[in-house]
């Protein structure tokens, strides 16, 4: 009887998560939590180590409230409302940097040279940082009044602001000039992605849908309806694309990541609200990168990593 008990208690341990659940094929599988520098290999340094001995240790670095993410295989990006900072996780040097005086720092967007892009909704602006945290720019100044979700289409080189309050976005060139706006039927739009082509993916929340627009501002499809089952939206905030063309949308109110087809049709539910692995508490943001999927999970003060295992 304890030998069973036993490789009960031991499978469980090393059981995966995964959605769906057996007997189906898995589609997506939970890797690891991000909270603090430590969860990344980053520790401290030989002389961060001896001031901590002899000033006495500092108040732990950690996420509190990340509310933007981005990924690369250089470097891990969040912005976090809870310590009004952006967190800067250089993952080749084994380095953190936190770059602060944020007041509300909501998503984040990376160039081609390193530069981040950091919008912030109170200050009304996008911040430019040097791959090390420092203040190098802005964008939008007297334009943006609620910039909330932006992205960055590298190859046309320009940068998409989503302002929440003036249900517009607004497009810029990276040197901050303004090139165009786009209006639409939106009724708070918070966060944007974009695909291979440049089309936009916008989570329009109060409308609780998901409008695709092409890169010159076109619709080209919506869908979604509110509710409060799956295949519903409750509050749809973050949203990605990845390379096969399924749409991953944050419901931060259903505590979910739904993932739909290219139609509109739901595929995939992730998680549900708790604060285990492989569960979700206020979900702001996603970032996919390959087939690694980032999830800010807001509530429970950490970034969940996802890894996407394939179709059919």
């Amino acid at each position: 009887m304890k030998l069973l008990v036993g490789l009960l208690i031991f499978t469980a341990l090393w059981a995966k998560i995964v959605w769906p659940p057996p007997p189906e094929k898995a589609r997506i599988e939970y890797v690891k939590s991000v909270e603090r520098p430590e969860d990344l290999g980053i520790e401290k340094s030989l002389w961060e180590k001896i001031k901590d001995f002899i000033f006495g240790k500092k108040k732990q670095t950690r996420l509190l409230k990340p509310s933007g993410v981005y990924a690369s295989d250089q470097m891990l990006v969040v912005a976090d409302q809870g310590t009004r900072s952006v967190f800067i996780f250089d993952l080749e040097k084994k380095e953190i940097h936190i770059a602060g005086g944020f007041s509300s720092p909501i998503d984040i967007a990376v160039d081609t040279e390193g530069k981040i892009y950091v919008s912030d909704s109170v200050l009304g602006r996008v911040f430019v940082l040097s791959s090390e945290g420092k203040r190098i720019g802005t964008v939008g100044d007297r334009i943006l009044t609620r910039p909330t979700g932006i992205a960055l289409d590298k190859k046309r080189k320009v940068l998409y602001v989503v302002d929440t309050l003036q249900n517009k976005i607004f497009v810029f060139n990276l040197k901050g000039d303004k090139i165009s706006e786009i209006k639409g039927n939106f009724n708070r739009p918070t966060y944007l992605s974009l695909d291979n082509e440049g089309n936009l993916y916008i989570s329009d929340s109060l409308n609780a849908k998901v409008r695709i627009l092409s890169p010159e501002g076109k619709e080209l499809f919506s869908f979604g309806k509110r509710g409060t089952t799956i295949g519903t939206f409750a509050n749809p905030r973050g949203i990605a694309v990845d390379k096969e063309g399924h749409i991953y949308v944050a419901d931060s109110l259903l505590s979910a990541v739904q993932i739909f087809d290219r139609k509109g049709r739901l595929l995939l539910v992730v998680g549900r609200f708790g604060k285990r692995e492989g569960e979700f508490a206020f979900p702001m943001d996603i970032f996919i990168k390959g087939k690694t999927i980032y999830v800010a999970d807001s509530y429970n003060a950490r970034i969940v990593i996802l890894r996407y295992l394939g179709g059919d």
